[in-house]
């Protein structure tokens, strides 16, 4: 087997009532899953815009 590095998902979970950030992160492609309670959304995104993502909050 080669050394392939994993695919990962990027995301946001979002609380829908208050549009409020709840988390973020990334997780391995294959141990993904998804378990938010009602009233919550995960957006996910492009590798590059989590980047973005991160380097905004790191400059607040």
């Amino acid at each position: 087997m080669s050394n392939i590095e994993a695919k990962h998902y990027y995301y946001i979970d979002v609380e829908l009532k208050s549009r409020q950030i709840i988390g973020w992160g990334s997780d391995p492609k294959q141990t993904m899953q998804v378990n938010l309670p009602q009233g919550y959304h995960r957006i996910f995104l492009s590798k590059g815009q989590f980047n973005k993502f991160v380097k905004s909050l790191s400059t607040m």
